[in-house]
């Protein structure tokens, strides 16, 4: 088997309090999926590339800011999704958990600039950003991290 270049994810939506649609122990499934991202990290020594929504919601508690400074893995690069953002705003970034988490050196996000890494061009699309054409690069990986609402039929 050949070693991944990348490792991507999305949603993680990680929080404090339990989803009213489960009925394991959220906080021990989401710390084991934590820990399995973390595992596979160390184990091919490549990046994680998350398409945003981190957090489930823009203002995480104290408690879940430290929880998610000693759970999330290192090497994440991510960009911001609607649930990250005060007002799903872009503008209000600064005031969010995630640019905390950023602060912090946690995690990388990525805003509007192509991000390269060895034979990785990863170009980021935050919510609200409109997708645009990508430059292939001559070889290696062209990546486009977007965080867009999907769905079928009619736009909810």
């Amino acid at each position: 088997m050949n070693k991944p270049s990348f490792i991507i994810c999305a949603d993680l939506h990680i929080r404090d309090d339990q989803p009213v649609c489960r009925t394991d122990d959220f906080l021990t499934a989401q710390t084991r999926k934590l820990k399995w991202l973390s595992e596979l990290r160390r184990k091919y020594n490549c990046p994680i590339l998350d398409a945003g929504d981190l957090f489930h919601h823009w203002k995480p508690s104290p408690s879940l800011l430290r929880y998610a400074i000693n759970n999330l893995p290192d090497g994440m690069i991510t960009v911001p999704g609607n649930h990250d953002l005060p007002s799903h705003s872009m503008e209000l970034y600064e005031k969010s958990g995630l640019a905390v988490l950023q602060a912090a050196g946690k995690v990388e996000v990525l805003f509007d600039k192509s991000h390269r890494m060895d034979d990785i061009s990863v170009c980021p699309f935050p919510w609200g950003t409109p997708l645009s054409s990508l430059s292939p690069l001559v070889r290696g990986h062209n990546i486009a991290l977007c965080h867009v609402m999907t769905y079928q039929g009619r736009k909810p």
